[in-house]
């Protein structure tokens, strides 16, 4: 990975940093907790971890980082045993104090009441557990100053409490910030403006907008709209990552990409043409299209309408004409989901 960029997508990306404020509003201006979802893995979680670290040193609170991945105690067993001093584990007395959430939330001048607690490597099946059990402690706090959490877990349904606010990553960023970070990694390197593009949505797409992944096939500059399954293929395996169906995704990902880039280049280059030849076409209409549909307008006249007029014709330059052709066939083998080669693009000075 480029050095730097998943430093990038925490600090600079817009949205992303629109997440990380409104943790940091929850915290300090609502006097929250915070759980935080994901649809799937955290981009770059420890960046993510570092950066709302720092965020919170402006409060005299510690941060206090525990991956509970391997975790398999009772949420409150867990934090009563990390946070409360072994020596004294015999002060809880379950008659008395009901949960280990309800007792270290009555215990004054420990520790644990003045840090800040991530918690990340939460399990699916442990989310509410989690959720539940934060709750139970904040709401039983006897004392102002008290632990404050930011919880990290995959997508799951939770209401909004008085204690824990849920924020969810996928309502601060979409598909378009995966677009926005390839744009970013490849804005220095080479290539035309109209190639940055169109390599920045072969990467996004490739990677199905997984912003890790786009960022490694994304510094591949060129070479990946060049031969996109080749590089694609051994970006993957340099990085342990696997898909069973590589050329499917990659042959639907670069067609995608080309649909949204080339079909405007095609009817840019359409209109043109028109307004070009406008008083040899007028002379043609009304014409019928291939579906039996009359067309009396010049601006109607599809592409391979056009070069039907002009291919025997001698009214028009020969470049011209070997140009129409050209789009032509590009617009038909895009029509029936035929992507276009890296040369085609170059030849017609599109990328």
């Amino acid at each position: 990975m480029i050095a730097g960029i998943e430093k990038d997508w925490w600090t600079k990306l817009v949205n992303s940093v629109r997440f990380l404020n409104e943790i940091e509003d929850q915290i300090f201006d609502y006097e929250k907790s915070v759980i935080l979802f994901f649809d799937d893995n955290v981009p770059w979680q420890d960046t993510m971890i570092e950066e709302i670290e720092t965020r919170l040193s402006t409060d005299s609170r510690t941060v206090n980082i525990c991956d509970v991945s391997e975790n398999t105690k009772p949420v409150g067993q867990y934090l009563f045993d990390r946070f409360y001093p072994s020596t004294k584990a015999s002060d809880f007395w379950r008659p008395t104090h009901h949960t280990y959430e309800q007792f270290l939330a009555t215990r004054e001048n420990l520790p644990f009441n003045n840090m800040f607690v991530v918690v990340h490597g939460i399990p699916k099946d442990k989310t509410k557990e989690w959720f539940e059990s934060v709750n139970l402690y904040l709401e039983n706090c006897t004392s102002e100053q008290h632990a404050v959490f930011i919880l990290i877990a995959n997508t799951a349904s939770m209401k909004t409490s008085n204690y824990v606010e849920p924020i969810y990553y996928n309502k601060y960023v979409s598909d378009y910030d995966c677009m926005m970070l390839c744009l970013t990694i490849v804005s220095s390197f080479n290539i035309s403006r109209a190639g940055k593009i169109y390599l920045s949505e072969v990467a996004s797409g490739i990677a199905k907008n997984n912003v890790e992944i786009a960022g490694l096939l994304a510094q591949s500059g060129d070479a990946l709209i060049k031969d996109p399954l080749t590089v694609t293929r051994n970006v993957y395996s340099q990085n342990g990552i696997q898909d069973p169906h590589l050329k499917e995704n990659v042959d639907v990902a670069v067609w995608d990409a080309q649909i949204r880039i080339l079909f405007p280049k095609i009817e840019e280059y359409r209109s043109g043409f028109i307004k070009k030849y406008m008083r040899y076409i007028d002379v043609e209409l009304p014409i019928e299209n291939g579906y039996g549909e009359k067309i009396t307008k010049a601006t109607d006249v599809e592409i391979g309408l056009l070069y039907y007029i002009f291919r025997n014709r001698s009214v028009i330059a020969k470049e011209d004409l070997n140009k129409l052709g050209k789009m032509r066939d590009m617009r038909n083998r895009l029509a029936h989901r035929d992507s276009i080669s890296y040369k085609q693009l170059r030849d017609l000075n599109i990328i």
